[in-house]
């Protein structure tokens, strides 16, 4: 199971720390499953999470040494972030995904229970509009200098 942190300043953690929202995770999924634990942390929080320090189960739970995200999905379960863009990856590939805040890319098509970890292979969800609908908010510096964005934009307002 992947755990794909969050920047630790901002809004996205709703008022909590990362290391609050991660070991609560960690914790919420322990109750339903014994998979290990991979913690790939923001690239601009790289270093390892104060909660993992003194984490009492190192051979279920340990920090990513991967490179890149692409690697650490291999033959991940599942991908659990709150609110980080990272989960799109593990979305479009296939990997079941969970979103702890519905403010997140991902949530449309993410489980939200973390206790149903271990059942999140028995439902697809699917991602085909979700992606569509990402493709077709994304505009390119030559569409906007065209005006193509704001003739489809205009109908809108």
């Amino acid at each position: 199971i992947l755990m794909l942190m969050q920047r630790e300043t901002g809004w996205m953690l709703d008022g909590k720390s990362s290391n609050e929202w991660l070991l609560e995770s960690i914790e919420a999924i322990r109750m339903v499953s014994q998979r290990k634990i991979v913690v790939r942390p923001h690239p601009a929080n790289p270093e390892v999470p104060e909660c993992m320090k003194n984490y009492n189960n190192p051979a279920m739970t340990e920090m990513s040494t991967k490179k890149n995200l692409l690697e650490d999905l291999q033959g991940a379960w599942a991908a659990v972030t709150h609110n980080s863009s990272a989960i799109l990856e593990p979305i479009i590939l296939g990997v079941p995904s969970f979103c702890t805040s519905d403010d997140c890319l991902g949530s449309p098509v993410s489980h939200k229970d973390l206790t149903h970890i271990e059942k999140c292979h028995d439902s697809f969800l699917r991602r085909e509009d979700w992606a569509n609908d990402l493709a077709y908010a994304v505009w390119n510096t030559r569409e906007m200098e065209s005006g193509v964005v704001w003739k489809e934009l205009k109908e809108l307002i």
